[in-house]
């Protein structure tokens, strides 16, 4: 009986798990995929010459199954018994990093031969601690939006309060620029490793080669399920989901239902995981007119996002302009006059949105040396 323990990691982490492990043979290395079955077997017994003697764990990470065909799929324990027999090799266990749906059940489907344990994803632990840290850096990075942070504090502390493992679907709606993405972002940081949040482009899903993505087409394309596996947050950032397809509207049903997105090679669990949905509404009106009733009705909560003030303006140029002085070159840094720039900057007033008043704080720094220079 050979162990077979089924992860679902980051191949990054998934590989840092396994390096500790002393006799450990790569499944492409172990099984015939470019060569015929003797090759192979040859091959095995010249570089293992004292394998005999030795316990060896196989290892297949996520790679590993865009390389083989699917029919190897359900074919992959046969085909390793058969190995393990003519090479007379001693294997102590089989560890695969996200194997499709069709692996796992193969292995499941060869219980005499195989024990398959299947270890979850590790879900968000929530402390009263964690969720101060929220809040603590939401108040330090976003300007404003006071009702947004009480609703994403409120929403945020069934997972502090309850056993739910159910996911969390927000949606962030309001004008462009004016703090969705950095919202989403700060959460992901506070949660989780810094600059991991998952962040997908929706308006790209409008054609077929879409369809093929989202719902997985064959093993060795890019993919949704795929992106979704290589995640390091459990903080999912859908961006501009207003621009999807409304094809692919039903993609989405189960996720946001029951944690889970299938397609045709995989089921991504995603307890406890915070789902963000940006789009550029309104108001709650136009965006149920425009999703519909059964995918509107699958949110928690719908944040609104207000336009920014004057002073808020003022007060994210005052962090950017901080930024950016930090990024100049060691020799300009102490040439800048912030207060001077700051002015121009509450001149103005009112801007389009923070992009706008990012590449304004840019021009101002450069006019300012420019001038300070005597170039200007």
């Amino acid at each position: 009986m050979i162990n077979v323990n089924t992860y679902h990691l980051n191949d990054e982490l998934f590989n840092r798990k396994i390096e500790s492990i002393p006799l450990k043979i790569n499944l492409d290395e172990f099984i015939p995929l470019n060569a015929n079955y003797d090759e192979k077997i040859q091959s095995i017994n010249t570089k293992y010459p004292s394998k005999q003697s030795r316990e060896y764990t196989l290892i297949a990470n996520t790679t590993f199954f865009s390389t083989v065909r699917d029919f190897v799929y359900s074919n992959l324990p046969l085909l390793i018994e058969s190995m393990i027999r003519d090479t007379n090799f001693s294997v102590k266990q089989i560890i695969l990093n996200n194997p499709p749906d069709k692996v796992h059940q193969a292995f499941l489907d060869h219980k005499s031969q195989y024990s398959v344990n299947d270890i979850p994803r590790k879900s968000l632990v929530l402390s009263k601690e964690s969720l101060i840290a929220v809040k603590n850096n939401l108040d330090k990075s976003i300007n404003g939006q006071e009702s947004v942070k009480k609703h994403i504090l409120a929403n945020l502390s069934k997972y502090l309060y309850s056993n739910t493992k159910s996911p969390l679907i927000l949606a962030f709606i309001g004008p462009q620029g004016v703090g969705k993405t950095e919202m989403a972002r700060v959460i992901s940081d506070s949660l989780f490793e810094e600059g991991h949040l998952f962040r997908e482009q929706m308006s790209m899903l409008t054609n077929a080669a879409s369809q093929d993505y989202l719902f997985g087409s064959d093993t060795s394309s890019r993919s949704f399920s795929k992106n979704l596996l290589q995640r390091r947050s459990n903080v999912l950032l859908l961006d501009e989901f207003n621009l999807i397809n409304p094809n692919f509207y039903g993609a989405f049903y189960q996720m946001f239902d029951e944690g889970k997105f299938v397609d045709g090679y995989y089921t991504i669990d995603l307890d406890k995981t915070i789902i963000i949905c940006t789009g550029n509404y309104m108001s709650k009106k136009e965006m149920a007119s425009h999703l519909g009733a059964p995918l509107y009705s699958r949110f928690d909560d719908i944040c609104v996002f207000d336009k920014l003030s004057v002073t808020d303006y003022l007060n994210i140029a005052k962090l950017k302009l901080n930024d950016k002085i930090k990024n100049l070159k060691s020799e300009y840094q102490l040439k800048i006059d912030k207060n001077k720039i700051l002015k121009e900057i509450q001149t103005i007033g009112e801007f389009s949105d923070v992009r706008s008043l990012d590449h304004v704080i840019d021009q101002l720094i450069n006019k300012y040396l420019l001038e300070l220079e005597h170039i200007l």
